[in-house]
């Protein structure tokens, strides 16, 4: 029977040890696995074993030492580590990598943490449907603060994608709470907003009660999307009686999850009229949120939310050379031979995938003489490498007015340059895109084959920094 590669690596460290070194201790897992080690080995790589090892404690007059908390998969890993300084098994997955990274800031091995971690943040930023899943195994674990690092690479990677798009049962209560709690304390700029936030905090909360909460809330409270258009009496017709089955005990499990919301961020018609007659937020909180100066200044029409920006650039969807400020609002391009043409583009962390029409702004901050800069739409798979005009995943609008996709372009609107405004308009509904330069808006560009699922995007032809924000009206 052929063995695994796991198989392979401990008897190769086996014979390592035995051969090689002299083999001193015998090392207790947490699945009953007995592995063998150098005392001495491991005392000089890791100061925590040398204390366990040569300090005084039980461990320095025994041949064994006991770790209840590893499993011997996971503990073979590290001893591969710190024999070789290195971690060579192709086949590791993300909760191995979890593991031994809890195990790496446990014995104060950094080198290895920080190798862990350039595994995870390489794996979360192509597979950020996991993320909520990662997280909530973090969460339920009983070593919480040793997973810290990891647990603010999961909380920023799903901040950059609507709640909405997660399910429920792949964010735990208690990750939301460490989710809302990170963004609170470290400000972390959300996709979703303040609205969506507050809504998917209580039907998640329902949700958790049984199918028929979840059903009657999500009646009562509109997606974005809906909030202009009249609510119709289908979807108003949920009685009062059935909100006060069940509106107690949201009431009182939301109640620790309120302190994380901005509430100056929710227009006080939405207060009024959708929030108020659940009666799950408590008077105080009410008073509080309508009494704000600045929750008096939004309008309702406006539903985007234009004190925060969404439309924050992201860094891991990017060409390699592009740089960007520290809120990811701006991005540069900088040509050091103006003679090389280069192309880079840049997509932002905002997803949309619903309906209604989204707009965003991008302002033309600096663009060199000899440079181009393109402006719209593109889906996940676009290159960010690549002359953007040409690919098939791409729907742009460059400088000169031209419009391009899947190599195809055709004059359109006006020519833009440094201190001008483009305001893209895109209706999911119509699958349309239109553009506005200053101001001044042109029908929506002939394009027949917009996808559902879409990202803001800019891309340059050697130098130029642009801005990206939300929509003023």
């Amino acid at each position: 029977m052929k063995e695994t590669p796991l198989q392979e690596l401990a008897k190769d460290l086996k014979f390592l040890v035995n051969n090689r070194f002299y083999s001193d201790l015998e090392i207790v897992c947490k699945d009953g696995v007995i592995l063998v080690g150098s005392r001495a080995i491991l005392a000089a790589r890791s100061k925590v074993l040398d204390g366990m090892l040569y300090n005084g404690m039980k461990e320095t007059h025994e041949k064994r030492v006991k770790f209840p908390n590893f499993d011997s998969k996971i503990f073979l890993l590290v001893l591969e580590f710190i024999y070789t300084s290195s971690i060579t098994n192709d086949s590791l997955t993300i909760e191995d990598a979890m593991e031994i990274y809890r195990a790496a800031d446990f014995l104060q091995l950094s080198a290895l943490q920080h190798i862990m971690i350039k595994f995870i943040k390489c794996y979360v930023n192509k597979n950020k449907p996991v993320t909520p899943n990662l997280l909530t195994n973090a969460v339920r674990s009983s070593d919480t603060l040793a997973y810290g690092v990891l647990i603010n690479i999961l909380v920023e990677s799903i901040a950059k994608v609507p709640l909405d798009s997660i399910a429920f049962e792949s964010l735990s209560i208690h990750a939301l709470y460490c989710l809302l709690s990170a963004r609170y304390d470290r400000k972390i700029q959300f996709l979703t907003q303040e609205y969506h936030v507050l809504r998917y905090i209580i039907l998640h909360t329902a949700n958790l009660i049984s199918k028929e909460a979840h059903e009657v809330f999500e009646s009562k409270l509109l997606g974005l999307e809906n909030l202009k258009k009249p609510v119709s009496k289908s979807r108003n017709c949920v009685e009062t009686s059935e909100l006060d089955k069940f509106s107690p005990i949201i009431r009182r499990n939301i109640n620790p999850l309120l302190r994380f919301i901005n509430w100056d961020l929710i227009d006080n018609k939405i207060l009024r009229e959708i929030i108020q007659p659940l009666e799950i937020v408590p008077d105080e909180v009410l008073r509080d949120a309508y009494s704000s100066t600045s929750n008096k200044r939004l309008m309702f029409k406006d539903m985007h939310g234009i004190t925060s920006n969404p439309f924050k650039f992201d860094s891991a969807a990017s060409g390699k050379q592009l740089i960007f400020n520290d809120d990811y609002s701006e991005v540069s391009a900088v040509v050091i031979k103006p003679e090389m043409m280069i192309y880079q583009s840049a997509r932002s962390q905002y997803v949309i995938s619903s309906g209604g029409e989204h707009e965003w702004d991008v302002i033309i901050e600096e663009i060199g003489d000899a440079s181009n800069c393109y402006i719209g739409i593109c889906d996940e798979d676009c290159d960010f490498n690549t002359f953007v005009g040409n690919s098939v995943n791409a729907w742009v609008l460059n400088r000169q007015g031209i419009c391009w996709n899947n190599g195809i372009f055709r004059r359109y609107g006006s020519e833009f340059d440094v201190g001008d405004t483009i305001t893209v308009h895109l209706d999911m509904d119509q699958r349309t895109c239109a553009f506005s330069v200053n101001g001044k808006r042109h029908p929506p560009v002939n394009w027949i084959n917009i996808p559902s699922k879409l990202y803001p995007m800019v891309s340059f032809r050697n130098s130029g920094r642009l801005r990206i924000q939300s929509h003023l009206s």
